[in-house]
């Protein structure tokens, strides 16, 4: 079942006209999903004070840990369920989510009254970071889709239409000034080279025609939010699987640098490390708390 997209810019005059048009469901929770897991839509409403509404650019706080008395105080910390596994499940699959601000969401993009329908959003990154009160919130950075037509919002987001006719003659995008981040190749090329492209998470090596593959993971992001070093200390040799395993936080290293635990299965493995491969205490720090969620 599709959700029929309204013009960009419509208003409704409370939470109970957002669910007859079937943009959101809840009468107070602010993240929608469908049976699929995936997000539909996101409300914002001044209900964390750590959100950021730059207006095509959103910075939207999970839900989850607030104390019970309504004065919006974070007492616990946010975890990957709910509304906020669906966010996660959107990044991941690149589905568009729907943004409707509230009349007490940021003043320069928020009706001054009722709410407003503002265009799909897609979820471009997340991770963890301790609240203004302490307790860790999850971070979702979500940009503004610029082209909006022929998308649409799925309550199962599985394709039912017709075999699209694609395109025959594809052709390359004119390219674009963009502030890239300047990386040093022989970072990643010494540390597969070190474990001649052996994951150290799992041991498989990936073997192509041409010979062995291998991805070089950052331990803590380079650029923003996470600002990491592009240097050997702060990077893992991982076969493709774990490599997006590890970007999501579902494997994290433990703070003796040795561990490898993986917190779907709860199990524990002894990462492969070479004599020469020394990692960053700090940047292994970084990533338990800040991409796997685990404060220790």
């Amino acid at each position: 079942m599709s959700t029929k997209l309204p013009e960009i810019g419509t208003l409704y005059k409370d939470r109970d006209a957002i669910t007859e048009a079937g943009l959101n469901k809840h009468p107070m929770a602010g993240i929608d999903y469908g049976p699929d897991g995936n997000a539909i839509s996101i409300i914002l409403n001044g209900g964390y004070k750590d959100d950021l509404d730059l207006g095509d650019l959103v910075i939207y706080t999970g839900q989850g840990g607030q104390s019970k008395t309504g004065e919006k105080r974070q007492v616990e910390d946010q975890k990957i369920v709910r509304g906020n596994k669906a966010l996660v499940n959107s990044h991941l699959n690149q589905n568009p989510v729907m943004v409707i601000r509230g009349f007490k969401g940021e003043k320069k993009f928020s009706p001054p009254t009722g709410y407003k329908y503002d265009g799909l959003y897609s979820v471009a990154k997340h991770w963890f970071e301790p609240s203004s009160d302490g307790p860790l919130i999850i971070r979702f950075e979500l940009v503004k889709i610029q082209d909006q037509m022929n998308l649409e919002v799925s309550e199962s987001h599985e394709f039912t239409g017709s075999i699209p006719e694609g395109n025959l003659s594809p052709t390359r995008m004119a390219l674009t000034k963009s502030a890239r981040i300047k990386r040093d190749l022989n970072v990643p090329k010494w540390v597969k080279a070190t474990y001649r492209n052996q994951c150290q998470a799992c041991s498989t090596t990936v073997v192509t025609p041409s010979g062995g593959y291998s991805q070089g993971a950052h331990i803590r992001g380079l650029g923003y939010p996470h600002n990491g070093t592009d240097t050997t200390s702060n990077m893992l040799c991982l076969c493709p699987n774990c490599h997006v395993l590890f970007d999501f936080g579902a494997l994290y290293i433990k703070d003796d640098l040795k561990s490898l635990v993986n917190v779907i299965s709860n199990t524990e493995v002894v990462l492969n490390m070479s004599p020469g491969h020394v990692l960053d205490a700090e940047s292994v720090k970084y990533h338990r708390i800040h991409v796997a969620g685990v404060n220790l």
